[in-house]
């Protein structure tokens, strides 16, 4: 017998940063292959390694990111041993990795923009003053305004109707009664 290639084909998972639709995909590999000689025995250990991914890829963020658990595998070691004796020439052992990785991906979120502009609380308080401000400001303008060219509602101008004319004239030109 010659020497030969054992080849084998696996289904890894990877993640894919970039990919904001489906960020942890399948791909299959051929990477692992071992040259067997008959007359030596060759042992290779690979490992596969449980995975953890979290991704928070929405711009208002509520605290509940996507998370997946997947399993990857990541190396393979090889190791000769002496003639082979019984006919094996490869002896291949999937074994647990006992790292572990974990990939997180966060986009900068509204969140962290009024954090990094001075905080929640900052900018809530700072936009509640601004429209009081604003409505504040409207109703002292228009209050001023209204004494100044007495402006009547349509109750006073009613009202006014019914009276003789020298209290109407009377009645406007009073300052007493609208201070």
């Amino acid at each position: 017998m010659k020497n030969s290639r054992f080849l084998l084909a696996i289904e890894n998972t990877v993640v894919n940063m970039k990919d904001y639709r489906n960020g942890v995909q399948k791909i299959v590999e051929d990477g692992l292959y071992w040259e067997l000689v008959p007359t030596l025995r060759k042992k290779s250990d690979v490992f596969i390694r449980k995975n953890e991914v979290s991704f928070e890829d929405a711009y208002v963020q509520l605290g509940f990111p996507y998370e997946e658990e997947f399993y990857q595998v990541v190396e393979h070691s090889e190791s000769f041993e002496t003639e082979s004796d019984e006919g094996e020439i490869l002896n291949v052992y999937f074994r647990m990795d006992k790292v572990s990785d974990i990939y997180e991906r966060q986009v900068y979120s509204f969140a962290e923009l009024i954090g990094q502009a001075g905080g929640f609380y900052g900018a809530l308080l700072a936009f509640s003053t601004l429209i009081i401000s604003m409505i504040t400001n409207r109703l002292f303008i228009g209050s001023i305004l209204r004494k100044i060219y007495q402006i009547d509602t349509w109750q006073e101008r009613v009202r006014y109707e019914n009276l003789p004319e020298s209290k109407v004239l009377h009645r406007r030109y009073h300052l007493s009664t609208y201070l």
